[in-house]
C-alpha cells in the first residue's frame, strides 16, 4: 500500500516532479476515482508559514469551475504537516512532450490551442487570480483531445519578490514576463506575455528568448529582445503575427489588457480562414495528428485561395500576394498558389508602370508651364528649380500599397528579390544625424532620412546595411534615406549560421517606432535515408517529399543545436516506414531503414 494523504488518498505512483512539488497518480479510496496528489517538497512543507500560504491559495484555486481548467477535489487546511492538493486525474500528455514527439504545430493550429487557453485564463483572471507559470508542461492534453490548464498559482507559495529559493529559480526563466523577473507587482497582463511564448513555442518549435544561461535568458526578456516568429517559422502568418507581437510587448501597457481581447483577436483571424469552432478542430487533431494535420493544412490552403481570389477581384494585389507567399510556405510549389503570385506580380508591375508615366507627365507638365509663364528674369541670377526624381513621385502615389513587413530573403534568391522589385535602388547610409547646417541658395536640397535600429541574434553577429558594415549584434539610430534596404547577418565564428539577408522599407512619414529585431539563418542539414530504392522520403510530417531513399537532400534548419525530427518513407507498393533521426546545421547524417 502506498502513502496515504488526507486519510482518503492513496498514492500508487510518482508521475512527475517539479521543482516545487512531487505529483503522484492515486486512488481516491471514498469514491474509488483517480486522482493527481501534489505534494510540497519537505523543505517547503516544513515551513508553516509557506504550508498556509499553499493552502490559502489552492482553497481559492479550487473555486475555479471551467472545462478546460484542472479540477481541484481537496486541499490540506495547513495546520497538519502536509501540504497537498488533490485534483482530477489527466490521462494524456502535456504540449511540451507533444512538441517532443511531434514538433510545432501549423501556426493556425497553435493560434486555436492559445485562443482555448485563453478563454481559461479569462476564467480564472474573474475570480482573481494569476496564473504566473504558463508554459507547454503546464497545459495537458486530455486522451480525448481536451485542453486542460493546470498548476495554477503554485509559484505564489514562496515570496514573489524573490526569483530563487536555495538556489532553484521560482517558475520558467523562459517564459516570464518584464515585470515578474523585475520583481513589480503583479497582474493578469503578466499572464498574457508568458501566453505569447506559448504561442510561440508552439508555432515555431523553440524558445523565443535562448541563451546559454537563465540569467542571459532574463536579460533578454526585460530587453524585449527575440527573433521574428516568422524567420524561424515562415508559414507563421503577418495577421498571427500582429497578434503575437502585442501579447509578447515589453511593457504592460502596450499589450492587450484582458485575456478576452486575445481570444477575440484570435477567434476573429480564425473565423477569417473558415475556422468557426477552435475547440472542435483541436480536439479533432489532438485525437489523431499524424492523420488529421493534412486535412487541417488543406482547409486553410483552400480559405486563403479563397482570399486570394477576393484580393485580386478587389485590385488588393499585394494581400494577394501576401496570402500566396502564406500558402507557399505551407506547401511548396502548390499551383493555385504560383498562378495567383505571378498574375499579382504582374499587375503591381502594370500598376506602378503606368503611375510612373503619370508623375512623369505631370513633372514635364509642371515643367512647361514655369518655363512658359514664369516672368521673364532680371539681370540677377535666379537658383534652379529642384524638382524630385520621378520615381520618388511614383512611389509616393504608391505609398498605400506598400508593404511594411519585414521579409527574410536568403541569399541565393537576390535575383527573385530584384525581380519583386524589393530592392528597387541603392541607398546611402548614413552612420549618424545629418548636419542641421543651413543650405546655400545654390545647394540642392538632401534626402531625408529616419532613424532606424537594428536588433540581431545572436549577439555577437556582424551587421551589414546595403554592403557597408555597422556594428554588431545591436546598431542603434542609423540614419537611412527612403525606400527599402538590405541587411546582411554574417558570424565568422559560427560555423552552423550562414550569412542571411532581410529587407525592409523606410519611409519618413511612418517612421519605424520599434528596433528590426532580425535573426541569422542557419546552414542546412545533409540527410541520406538508406533502403530499398524508389522510397520517398517525407520529414516533420510535411506532405511534399523532401527527397528519395539512396540520394542526399537537404533539410532546413531553424537553431543552432541538434534536433530530432520525424522520417516516413513511403514506396510505390503502399509500404510505408517511420524512424526518427537526429540533425544539425551543416552535417550530414545517414539512416537505414527495411
Amino acid at each position: 500500500m502506498g502513502q496515504v494523504f488526507l486519510d482518503r488518498y492513496e498514492a500508487k505512483e510518482a508521475v512527475g516532479q517539479g521543482g516545487m512539488a512531487t505529483v503522484y497518480k492515486g486512488i481516491d479510496r471514498t469514491l474509488n476515482r483517480s486522482v493527481a496528489i501534489k505534494v510540497l517538497h519537505g523543505h517547503l512543507a516544513s515551513q508553516p508559514e509557506a504550508r498556509k500560504r499553499f493552502s490559502r491559495e489552492a482553497t481559492v484555486i479550487a473555486k475555479l469551475q471551467h472545462p478546460n481548467i484542472v479540477e481541484v477535489y481537496d486541499v490540506s487546511d495547513g495546520t497538519s504537516g502536509q501540504a497537498v492538493i488533490v485534483t482530477e486525474f489527466i490521462d494524456g500528455f502535456t504540449l511540451a512532450e507533444f512538441l517532443r514527439r511531434h514538433g510545432p504545430l501549423i501556426p493556425e493550429m497553435a493560434a486555436a490551442v492559445v485562443q482555448i487557453v485563453a478563454e481559461a485564463l479569462e476564467h480564472a483572471h474573474g475570480k482573481g487570480i494569476i496564473h504566473r507559470d504558463i508554459k507547454p508542461e503546464n497545459v495537458m492534453v486530455r486522451s480525448d483531445g481536451t485542453i486542460k490548464l493546470m498548476d495554477f498559482g503554485i509559484a505564489q507559495v514562496i515570496d514573489m519578490e524573490h526569483l530563487t529559493v536555495t538556489g532553484t529559480v521560482m517558475g520558467s526563466p523562459a517564459h516570464m514576463s518584464p515585470e515578474q523577473i523585475d520583481g513589480q507587482r503583479l497582474d493578469g497582463r503578466t499572464d498574457i506575455f508568458s501566453l505569447g511564448t506559448l504561442f510561440y513555442v508552439l508555432a515555431s518549435g523553440q524558445y523565443p528568448f535562448l541563451a546559454d544561461s537563465p540569467a542571459a535568458i532574463l536579460r533578454l526578456i526585460v530587453e524585449g529582445r527575440y527573433p521574428d516568429v516568422r524567420t524561424v517559422r515562415p508559414q507563421f502568418s503577418d495577421e498571427l503575427n500582429l497578434v503575437l507581437r502585442k501579447m509578447m510587448a515589453r511593457l504592460p501597457a502596450e499589450r492587450y489588457q484582458n485575456v478576452a481581447e486575445i481570444s477575440a483577436a484570435l477567434e476573429k483571424g480564425l473565423e477569417f480562414l473558415g475556422i468557426a469552432s477552435p475547440s472542435s478542430e483541436v480536439t479533432a487533431f489532438f485525437e489523431d495528428p499524424v492523420k488529421y494535420e493534412p486535412l487541417f493544412q488543406a482547409k486553410l490552403i483552400e480559405a486563403r485561395l479563397a482570399l486570394c481570389s477576393t484580393f485580386l477581384a478587389q485590385r488588393q494585389y499585394l494581400k494577394a500576394i501576401r496570402q500566396a507567399n502564406t500558402i507557399l510556405a505551407l506547401e511548396a510549389k502548390q499551383p493555385d498558389a504560383l498562378k495567383v503570385l505571378k498574375q499579382a506580380r504582374s499587375k503591381v508591375r502594370r500598376t506602378k508602370t503606368a503611375k510612373t508615366a503619370l508623375a512623369v507627365s505631370l513633372v514635364t507638365l509642371i515643367i512647361v508651364g514655369i518655363l512658359l509663364y514664369w516672368p521673364k528674369p532680371s539681370p540677377v541670377v535666379v537658383d534652379p528649380i529642384s524638382i524630385r526624381p520621378a520615381e520618388q513621385v511614383a512611389n509616393e502615389l504608391d505609398r498605400r500599397e506598400l508593404v511594411e513587413v519585414s521579409w527574410q530573403v536568403q541569399p541565393d534568391e537576390t535575383e527573385k528579390v530584384a525581380e519583386k522589385g524589393v530592392v528597387s535602388r541603392a541607398a546611402k547610409v548614413h552612420s549618424g544625424p545629418t548636419s542641421s547646417a543651413r543650405q546655400t541658395a545654390r545647394e540642392a536640397p538632401k534626402e531625408p532620412t529616419s532613424p532606424v535600429s537594428i536588433h540581431a541574434f545572436p549577439p555577437a553577429v556582424r551587421i551589414e546595411i546595403d554592403g557597408r558594415f555597422v556594428g554588431e549584434g545591436r546598431v542603434d539610430g542609423i540614419m537611412l534615406t527612403p525606400g527599402r534596404h538590405q541587411v546582411r547577418l554574417t558570424h565568422p565564428s559560427c560555423e552552423q549560421c550562414k550569412p542571411t539577408d532581410h529587407v525592409f522599407k523606410v519611409d519618413p512619414a511612418k517612421p519605424l517606432l520599434a528596433p528590426l529585431r532580425l535573426s541569422i539563418g542557419y546552414l542546412d542539414a545533409s540527410v541520406t535515408i538508406q533502403g530499398p530504392a524508389g522510397g520517398q522520403v517525407f520529414v516533420n510530417r510535411e506532405t511534399q517529399p523532401r527527397g528519395v531513399t539512396n540520394k542526399e537532400f537537404k533539410v532546413p534548419m531553424t537553431r543552432p543545436q541538434a534536433i530530432t525530427i520525424p522520417v516516413k518513407v513511403q514506396w510505390p507498393s503502399g509500404v510505408v516506414k517511420n524512424t526518427q533521426i537526429q540533425v544539425s546545421p551543416g552535417q550530414k547524417v545517414s539512416a537505414y531503414v527495411e
